[in-house]
């Protein structure tokens, strides 16, 4: 395999623009390097290039110049890698602002996030989570890191809305978060409606009711 390369410790720019009461990332139990980003692109190339069930961590290791021990001393199985690579490509692409005002900050990112589930984000999205399903620790680990610290985030500025009168709807924050979130990904997973922006801001509207 040639020469194998040394993981960095430099600090990987690139984190979500969330409000500083939102905190960006959990502790690592297994000591993974901060300057993931060339295993995890190796990663999402192979993904995208072979598909999810075809791709193995010594590809992984392979493409991105590290033998297979220091890859599974960072990550203890291939939907764990995965599940970082996609959390990774979903913060890049898709910021969620706390400091924007409450309409603007749910509304622009729920319709980014319907159009990048009909791209390609979508497809690395089933094909990841298909993965982690069935390892409990991986679909944790997402469920957590992900999922969690952006449901933090909205609900932030969904209450926000709530108390500064720019959302009318009746109902708590975590209520009217998950109808609006469980019907873009109902809808995503299961295929009943489209995701565009017209329809996307439908939803919303019904659900939060923005004030005129």
């Amino acid at each position: 395999m040639g020469h194998t390369a040394r993981l960095s410790c430099r600090p990987r720019l690139g984190a979500l623009p969330l409000n500083a009461a939102v905190p960006l990332a959990q502790p690592r139990k297994r000591g993974r390097p901060r300057n993931q980003a060339p295993v995890l692109d190796s990663a999402l190339a192979l993904v995208r290039s072979q598909g999810v069930r075809a791709v193995t961590m010594e590809a992984i290791a392979e493409k991105a110049g590290i033998t297979k021990v220091t890859l599974y001393r960072h990550w203890p199985s291939k939907a764990a890698l995965l599940a970082d690579a996609l959390l990774t490509e979903l913060a890049a692409a898709l910021p969620l602002d706390a400091e924007k005002p409450a309409w603007e900050a749910i509304s622009s990112h729920a319709v980014r996030l319907g159009q990048a589930l009909e791209g390609d984000i979508g497809g690395l999205f089933r094909s990841v989570a298909a993965e982690c399903v069935v390892e409990e620790a991986a679909l944790r680990d997402f469920r957590d890191r992900y999922l969690g610290l952006r449901r933090r985030a909205a609900l932030q500025i969904i209450r926000a809305g709530l108390k500064d009168g720019s959302f009318t709807a009746d109902g708590r924050a975590e209520d009217l978060h998950d109808a609006i979130y469980g019907g873009i990904f109902y809808r995503f997973l299961f295929g009943f409606g489209a995701l565009d922006r017209k329809r996307v801001l439908q939803l919303l509207t019904t659900i939060l009711k923005p004030a005129a």
